[in-house]
């Protein structure tokens, strides 16, 4: 299917994985003969719903560039499935990359705090929302009164 472009090829991907058919998004994933970032986070997204962390976590590490929305996904992934120390761990590493979170990220981040009960952690991720200019959302308003 050389004819078809990254989008169309990213649509079969998605499919397959909202199939719950990884192996098949992953062969296709692998046949396609270029990637942007919107399939690798297809990709990334479809094994990280499925709690195959390995997976996820060797595709993000492969990414030649990563968007919030890639690191997003990581951090989800983790909280999702419990893993709030991981979800942390890649939170940092987005934080000291320079990486600017977005509401989603924080909002997550703050319930996973939560979890961890890691209650400083998540005062001092109240104040860079409100240095930053961050609006106060729901999702973010929501994290905020677990962690309080």
């Amino acid at each position: 299917m050389p004819e078809r472009d990254v989008f169309a090829w990213t649509t079969i991907v998605s499919a397959h994985i909202r199939a719950g058919d990884l192996s098949s998004a992953r062969r296709f994933f692998e046949e396609m003969p270029e990637r942007n970032t919107a399939t690798w986070n297809t990709m990334i997204d479809g094994y990280a719903r499925m709690g195959n962390f390995d997976s996820a976590e060797l595709l993000f590490d492969q990414m030649p560039r990563k968007d919030i929305i890639s690191w997003t996904t990581m951090v989800s992934c983790y909280s999702q499935h419990q893993k709030f120390r991981e979800a942390l761990a890649v939170f940092n590493e987005m934080m000291s990359k320079g990486i600017r979170p977005d509401e989603v990220t924080l909002a997550t981040i703050i319930s996973a705090c939560a979890h961890l009960g890691a209650l400083d952690l998540g005062k001092e991720i109240h104040l860079y929302i409100l240095q930053n200019g961050f609006d106060l959302d729901v999702y973010i308003g929501s994290a905020l009164i677990d962690i309080y």
